[in-house]
């Protein structure tokens, strides 16, 4: 089975379709400059971090190395170390154990007010 056309597109003209090309055009060519832009700053960061790790290791704070370069000390840190900033989104589940936990420990009492 076919599927139905747009009627509304018949009575489009010409020049507004050449418009909606010209859009898409400039849209296509908008992501591909963002993408060599993204991949750019991907190297730079990757040509800056062997400096970054031996300066930490020579005991140069993550502020001092951020007062250099202009970044901020959290990217910085989250580039030297990223397993400690990987984040597991907590699950429903998790919320409801985590209440359980302390209804459990308001009912003896342990927590402090």
């Amino acid at each position: 089975m076919k599927k139905a056309f747009k009627p509304a597109l018949l009575d489009v003209k010409q020049t507004t379709i050449e418009t909606w090309i010209q859009k898409l055009k400039a849209l296509i060519s908008d992501k591909e400059k963002q993408l060599l832009l993204q991949k750019e700053a991907e190297e730079r960061r990757m040509q800056l971090i062997p400096f970054l790790k031996d300066a930490q290791t020579k005991g140069i704070t993550l502020r001092e190395m951020a007062e250099i370069t202009g970044l901020s000390h959290a990217t910085i840190g989250r580039w030297l170390n990223p397993e400690q900033y990987k984040r597991k989104p907590k699950r429903k589940k998790d919320y409801i154990e985590e209440a359980k936990e302390l209804v459990a420990k308001a009912e003896k009492g342990e927590l402090n007010a």
